[in-house]
């Protein structure tokens, strides 16, 4: 019901929630193509690096679907505040004819709603946390700015940015964000683009990008 308001290019729309004989469904846009995580899988599989400006052009386009969730309001102009809270490959999709659409709000939250769900549950994937996510503390669009510039940072290297051998391993390593070591092992990364992962990545979210859309207008920048 959250997210069934969202009406956005860059957003896989929700049709409908309903239930019949006690099992609910949701009817949703059917998108006819792959998700990020199957490309990376067969990029990596093949050794073929996607081209840094298809790369660019995706990550944008993210930018504009939760640029607009983020701002979304409901129906009496009251701020809804969502976060999408699980941006990660496998919720990004890619169709045939060159349309990204996020997915997938299913553990978005918004903040009308913070009295569900203990404030000490972890969200989301591991590997695609924010450090304040990690920490359990309130979240804001800032937070998918981390997430989406970890997507960004491995759909251009193909590699894993923060997993570790364990959980822990991988909550550690995003809580201690030592994104120069990183970019230091891929020179291979322009400046330009290498300045973007340092501001989307940064530990203390004040040093981020303020909002997607701020990240949006880099990347093209940058194109």
């Amino acid at each position: 019901k959250l997210t069934s308001v969202l009406q956005h290019p860059n957003i896989v729309q929700i049709f409908e929630l309903d239930n019949i004989d006690g099992q609910y469904y949701i009817a949703m846009e059917f998108v006819d193509g792959r998700d990020l995580l199957k490309i990376l899988a067969r990029s990596a599989e093949r050794r073929i690096p996607i081209p840094v400006d298809v790369v660019c052009f995706m990550a944008a386009e993210v930018c504009k679907g939760l640029h607009y969730a983020h701002r979304a309001k409901d129906i009496y102009n009251n701020p809804l505040n969502i976060i999408h809270r699980d941006v990660s490959p496998s919720n990004i999709i890619v169709s045939w004819d060159g349309h990204v659409k996020i997915m997938d709000f299913g553990v978005a939250k918004a903040r009308a709603d913070d009295s569900q769900g203990g404030k000490f549950v972890l969200r989301g994937k591991l590997g695609y946390m924010s450090p304040e996510q990690v920490r359990s503390e309130e979240l804001d669009a800032r937070s998918d700015i981390f997430s989406l510039g970890i997507v960004l940072f491995e759909t251009l290297t193909l590699k894993r940015l923060f997993l570790g051998k364990t959980d822990l391993d991988t909550l550690i390593n995003i809580r201690d964000v030592n994104i120069e070591k990183k970019l230091a092992k891929y020179a291979f990364i322009d400046p330009g683009l290498q300045d973007i992962l340092r501001r989307s990545l940064a530990q203390k979210r004040d040093d981020r990008f303020n909002s997607a859309q701020e990240l949006q207008i880099a990347l093209n920048d940058f194109l």
